[in-house]
């Protein structure tokens, strides 16, 4: 699936504003958002569309390649970089484990990699049952084998 990495769209322009006829508010809350919608679709069915619609499909098809090369980059980098959808259990390699030995030991080890990296910033505000499970587990797998 293309993903869009994008930081701006072109209905959110003055060029959209223009030829919308209404300008684009900054913030509103969801029902004002509503409103506006059908007050500016009211007033200029077509430009309103062209603004809205039109814009997006046409940033969509100059965007195209973009939006490519940035999807495989991304995809590319998270499956062979860095690796976020692998969940770190400390098994040797080529060895079978159970699988609810390994949603243990993959749970807990995502767990003291919480606790390790965040023990420093005590703005997280670690509960103490967090730390004490973390206490547990380090005990218990020092006393079997390293993770």
């Amino acid at each position: 699936m293309i993903q869009k990495f994008r930081f701006n769209y072109w209905s959110c322009s003055k060029l959209a504003n223009f030829i919308r006829g209404t300008p684009k508010p900054w913030a509103l809350q969801l029902d004002e958002w509503k409103q506006w919608r059908q007050t500016a679709k009211k007033k200029h069915p077509w430009r309103f569309w062209l603004a809205e619609e039109g814009l997006n499909k046409l940033q969509n098809f100059f965007f195209f390649p973009y939006d490519l090369w940035s999807s495989w980059r991304y995809y590319c980098k998270i499956r062979f970089r860095d690796k976020l959808h692998y969940l770190k259990t400390g098994f040797k390699p080529g060895e079978y484990y159970d699988l609810d030995e390994r949603i243990l030991y993959a749970l807990f080890n995502e767990l003291k990699i919480f606790v390790v990296e965040n023990k420093q910033n005590k703005d997280w505000g670690i509960d103490e049952d967090a730390l004490i499970l973390y206490e547990w587990w380090i005990s218990k797998t020092k006393a079997t084998r390293s993770v």
